[in-house]
């Protein structure tokens, strides 16, 4: 059985990347299966991570989705690699079209992974005119998955028959210790206490929230560093770093930018923060889990909901609130730095929830099972 997962760039910064990582790498111990991923970007991160793992990677080698060395590219690795199943988390405009007019014997599987929002005005025509293209050239799904109740509850879909519901999945076995690696990169005594984030900074993450929230927690610990690990807008990163000089706190405000190793940075997090508002379903909250870092987010749309539900219904593993009681962040913040028996119910709690519903061995077997059943 031969899969191919469609994605769009090639850097781990990306939640689903990671995912796909994650899932490709665990899939590709069952006896029966081989996959391969094929990203639009030219290969990077993603790419070199699947190679050491031995799983086949391909790359369109294109600048963006519409370029149209695409087509030839995306034609000449369907038929070379021959896939049973073409399993979809992002694909282009041209992969599309060459799919639904050359392809349309193979089974196809698209897993959603956000809540799409229109944006800018020239965003909101990009996504009609697209929207347009989709139906001409329209894909039949041997299957539909959603990455979390939130994101089925959010696109009301009636031509989606039988819908599935499979987790992103999380490796649980690695390593839970902390190293002094981050307080040697930023030159900080082993007792400083360290929050932080990682993402892409762009307006969807509400990068001004989490930089005046972090602030604020400076502004009344002194021993607290802030760490923001990721690349993005320029004009926001500087319009954030405008908010850290209002607050006098530049010397302990740390901007890492894009880092291969921020999982292995964020380990030394006293606590994470996110922000976003709408998230498919945050890979950076589920590697909190794993890896036993405390954690505050905002509660919101998508998989938000999702964690929101089971920090209320399994007992209490992170810090979360209404977007308009965002201040309320501050404190909690500070109690959970300093209070160490707290933090260590709150991390321990939410290990065992992620065991629960994000295992790689329980999300590989779903996945497998909606393959088998397809072939």
């Amino acid at each position: 059985m031969r899969i191919l997962m469609l994605t769009t760039n090639s850097s781990l910064m990306d939640g689903i990347n990671r995912h796909i990582l994650t899932i490709a790498i665990n899939l590709s111990k069952i006896s029966n299966i081989e996959v391969a991923v094929c990203t639009v970007f030219p290969k990077g991160d993603l790419n070199k991570e699947l190679a050491k793992n031995n799983i086949k990677t391909f790359s369109l080698d294109a600048k963006n989705g519409h370029e149209l060395k695409i087509i030839p590219a995306y034609y000449k690795i369907i038929k070379s690699y021959a896939p049973d199943i073409i399993h979809i988390h992002v694909m282009s405009i041209f992969e599309r079209i060459i799919s639904a007019l050359l392809f349309r014997h193979i089974k196809y599987v698209i897993t959603i992974h956000g809540i799409i929002t229109e944006g800018t005005k020239s965003a909101s025509i990009r996504m009609k005119f697209e929207k347009l293209l989709y139906k001409i050239f329209n894909i039949n799904y041997s299957a539909t998955l959603y990455i979390s109740l939130g994101v089925k509850e959010a696109i009301i879909d009636k031509n989606v028959k039988n819908p599935n519901i499979i987790y992103n999945a999380i490796e649980l076995n690695k390593q839970n210790e902390h190293s002094p690696k981050l307080r040697k990169i930023l030159n900080i005594e082993e007792n400083s206490h360290i929050i932080g984030t990682s993402c892409r900074i762009a307006m969807v993450k509400q990068p001004y929230t989490f930089t005046d929230i972090m602030c604020q927690v400076l502004s009344k610990d002194k021993l607290t560093h802030a760490v923001v690990i990721g690349d993005g807008e320029k004009e926001i990163i500087n319009e954030c770093k405008n908010i850290v000089e209002k607050y006098g706190v530049k010397q302990r405000f740390h901007w890492l930018g894009y880092r291969k190793d921020a999982p292995e940075l964020i380990k030394e997090f006293n606590c994470f923060l996110l922000t976003s508002i709408s998230e498919g379903l945050p890979t950076s909250l589920l590697e909190c889990m794993a890896m036993k870092v405390p954690f505050a987010f905002i509660e919101g749309n998508g998989g938000l909901k999702d964690i929101a539900e089971f920090n209320k219904t399994e007992g209490k593993f992170a810090l979360c609130t209404p977007l308009e009681k965002k201040e309320e962040l501050v404190n909690e913040i500070l109690d959970i730095i300093y209070n160490s028996i707290k933090s260590k119910e709150y991390v321990d709690k939410a290990y065992e929830v992620a065991n629960k519903h994000f295992n790689i061995n329980h999300i590989t077997s779903q996945l497998y099972s909606v393959y088998k059943d397809l072939i």
